[in-house]
């Protein structure tokens, strides 16, 4: 028996598993690219990410390599076409001009009994009229008598859901995979493999991962503390690391990949930051080093890209930062995977904005017009792969920063000083960082709750018990918050070390999200912070903890980032005001 599958069945079920599937960038084993040349019809040229098919060394196809990812998955489907269309030419009862004519159409009684006597079971027999009559069952476009025989093309390309005008070749891509199974089973092993590396991240040294994992949480940092604790150092340092140690990126001075500006007291716009428009002989845009820098982050997306302003507070952040603290919370994930956000400068037809383009991509003629176009073209937006780091003194000479700014960013203190630090190594032992590691492809809860649930239900619960305490004062936390904090413990789990449990991994992160998201927002007098308020959240913090890890404190002798800073803010007060900033 052929027991046929239900074509419009398994079609729905792939198009499920590809539409929930992020393809990420990746690359082909080496053993796949041989045997591929050895078969497929076309020259291919293998680049990192991508593939360029050559034809006749003229006609040429940009392939992205999840194309062939994408037609492994399509392969069961593109079996069982086959098998329908094999068996109606085993039958040798149509010419191609019937089958043609059957497109959407009707068989005879005659043809019908044909078939039904050529197959054992029934089902089988209904399965291949439907097939010669029904192309909306299984999504064909071309008639099954082309003499092409390329029937299948358009069903797999409707499965796929591509658009591009070469994506006729994930077709031929898919008929080279069904030819010869075992390059698909090269490809789901190492992806499998691929896949084992992300979860298991490099290793890093344990100081530093509360660094990596706010960045990838949200790439804006507040590094707060006294003067001399080496705030914009580690900026450099975290850039440094996404080279490798015998690189001339990683000997330089200054990797291209990190860029300090200096925070000035007279800025009040952004006009030093972003830049201007200058109408003195003739109408032309003065970049700012941010956009210049951004770019370089745009054209190298792979790599992640540092931009340390220093002295952040010594003018008013939300004055001279107005754009980027509101573009970034834009960011939202789109169904490839990728985050984007609004324009940081959008696009106008005006000669100003021709004047901005000119000058950030003074060498790349296509890109330049994409950034031109009207309708459908680039934007200036914050690209994934750009984190921005403040470096913060808090004393009397700055600022302080609103609850604006601080809900939009990660915050950590350094304020601890190793003064034999330093002494024997010339870099920082960060251990190697990329794109997997400081680069996040999720913003809001809902991209990780299916996937985790249970450490999200976890974290919500905390988070829950800790807003019954701020109920009723400024310092309640909403969804912005929420966010973040599932995303901080997400982003944690794979550290989890051989001796430590997930439950303390979690709490670990957990009593760090609360010192950097929460406490961090509270300050104030007696009136608004009393004694009482700060001996309930520190019980509540505490029972939290004990609920996500109940030996926290007294088998594993944890000591608690957050109820270190509330004992700290308990002394504080005690001369009429506290806050979080020493």
């Amino acid at each position: 028996m052929k027991d046929f599958l239900d074509l419009g069945n398994l079609y729905e079920q792939i198009r499920s598993v590809i539409a929930n599937k992020t393809y990420r960038e990746i690359e082909l084993p080496q053993i796949f690219k041989s045997q591929l040349s050895t078969i497929c019809d076309r020259t291919i040229v293998y680049h990192k990410y991508t593939a360029i098919a050559y034809k006749n060394n003229a006609d040429s196809i940009i392939i992205p390599n999840y194309w062939f990812y994408l037609a492994t998955d399509i392969l069961p489907y593109n079996i069982e076409l086959h098998r329908y269309y094999d068996q109606i030419v085993s039958m040798n009862l149509f010419t191609s001009e019937r089958l043609n004519s059957l497109k959407n159409g009707s068989l005879s009684d005659e043809e019908k009994r044909r078939i039904e006597a050529s197959l054992e079971s029934k089902q089988d027999a209904d399965m291949i009229c439907r097939f010669l009559t029904d192309y909306r069952w299984w999504h064909g476009g071309k008639e099954l008598g082309r003499v092409q025989k390329d029937y299948y093309v358009s069903a797999v390309l409707s499965l796929s859901g591509l658009v591009n005008d070469s994506s006729t070749f994930l077709a031929s891509i898919c008929e080279v995979i069904r030819e010869n199974p075992q390059l698909s089973e090269i490809l789901v092993e190492f992806y499998n493999k691929e896949n084992n590396k992300q979860a298991s991240p490099n290793k890093i040294a344990p100081q530093y991962i509360p660094f990596v994992t706010a960045i990838k949480s949200k790439p804006f940092l507040l590094l707060a503390g006294i003067s001399g604790t080496g705030k914009s150092r580690i900026v450099r340092e975290l850039a440094r690391a996404c080279w490798d140690v015998d690189s001339e990126e990683y000997k330089a001075q200054k990797p291209k990949n990190f860029e300090m500006v200096q925070v000035k007291p007279n800025w009040h716009d952004s006009s030093e930051l972003i830049g201007y428009v200058s109408r003195i002989d003739g109408v032309r845009y003065v970049v700012g080093p941010f956009l210049k820098f951004m770019v370089k982050a745009i054209q190298d997306p792979d790599t992640p890209y540092f931009l340390c302003l220093d002295e952040m507070n010594l003018a008013p952040v939300e004055q001279y930062f107005a754009e980027y603290l509101s573009v970034v919370e834009s960011r939202k994930r789109q169904d490839d995977g990728t985050i984007v956000t609004d324009p940081i400068v959008d696009y106008s037809n005006t000669e100003e904005y021709k004047s901005l383009i000119d000058q950030l991509f003074p060498e790349d003629d296509d890109l330049r017009e994409e950034y031109l176009t009207e309708d459908g073209g680039k934007r200036l937006s914050i690209p994934q792969n750009l984190i921005v780091v403040g470096t913060v003194n808090m004393d009397e000479t700055t600022f302080s920063f609103s609850r604006k700014v601080l809900d939009r960013a990660m915050t950590i203190e350094m304020n601890e000083v190793d003064l034999k630090g330093g002494l024997t190594e010339r870099y920082e032992q960060i251990g190697k960082l990329g794109a997997s590691e400081l680069i996040g492809n999720a913003v809001e809860g809902v991209d990780v709750y299916d996937q985790y649930r249970k450490a999200c239900d976890i974290s919500i619960a905390y988070l829950e018990s800790i807003n019954a305490i701020l109920e009723g004062t400024p310092f309640k936390v909403a969804y912005r918050t929420r966010n973040e904090v599932l995303l901080y413990v997400v982003n944690n789990l794979p550290y989890q070390k051989e001796d430590e449990t997930k439950s303390f991994v979690a709490a670990r992160a957990l009593d760090e999200i609360a010192n950097m998201k929460i406490l961090s927002r509270i300050e104030g007098d007696e009136t608004k912070v009393s004694s009482d308020f700060l001996d309930s959240l520190e019980k509540a913090i505490k029972e939290g903890l004990e609920t996500v890890c109940n030996n926290l404190f007294t088998e594993l002798s944890y000591k608690s980032v957050s109820l270190a800073k509330l004992d700290e803010m308990k002394k504080r007060l005690a001369s009429g005001y506290t806050s979080f900033w020493s």
